[in-house]
């Protein structure tokens, strides 16, 4: 290597920098949504996860499982499957998985969204869940400050329906960006000059 001393090389007076490799803002853009897509994709699945499993707390009071959520689930698992597939960041990306899991993961998004409002508006009040696991507690485990018990569980079931539907649009919209950039790549740079050029209108090295 070089050193900062040492005599220019022969052809150049010092002056091309204007000519020299610039990365293009559509992927530094791009290496943003990716990094936020690949976040966003892992980070719902513990939450989403937390959200079913707590609605199985009805049971405990001999109610079936909500179909809504097993439904649910499954969408999960094929979501996941189509990023996986997907192979965003890789030589071997596919965009038709990619889009494929924005669509799932828009359409869990609104499907949790439908059976929660579902749940809060439309469920009987003896049945939510807070109050089901409170008296639960009570006659199991001789648990006497239901009311505060209960008060915790609502607080903490409506942070996490709160928390998770952010995530899901959140990641719905990053991965529509993503597919969108993708599928019509910027005719320009910042500079306004053709993509491959660089700004002293030379074609860019590749």
């Amino acid at each position: 290597m070089a050193r900062g001393s040492g005599p220019r090389p022969e052809g150049t007076d010092g002056s091309d920098f204007g000519f020299r490799m610039v990365i293009h803002d559509r992927y530094k853009f791009m290496a943003d949504l990716r990094k936020y897509n690949k976040i966003l994709a892992f980070s719902h699945v513990p939450l989403l996860l937390l959200s079913c499993a707590w609605c199985s707390v009805g049971m405990l009071a001999g109610h079936p499982f909500p179909n809504a959520i097993g439904f649910l689930v499954v969408l999960e698992f094929f979501c996941l499957l189509s990023y996986f597939l997907a192979a965003p960041g890789t030589g071997r990306e596919k965009l038709k998985y990619m889009k494929m899991y924005g669509f799932l993961i828009g359409l869990i998004a609104a499907e949790h969204i439908l059976t929660r409002y579902w749940y809060h508006v439309r469920h009987p009040k003896d049945e939510l869940y807070p109050k089901v696991f409170a008296h639960y507690l009570e006659l199991h485990y001789g648990v006497t400050n239901t009311a505060s018990v209960q008060k915790t569980l609502e607080i903490g079931e409506a942070t996490l329906d709160g928390v998770l539907w952010v995530i899901l649009i959140a990641a719905a919209f990053v991965c529509r960006s993503y597919v969108l950039i993708k599928r019509n790549p910027a005719e320009s740079d910042s500079s306004g000059a053709p993509a491959g050029e660089s700004e002293g209108g030379q074609k860019k090295d590749r």
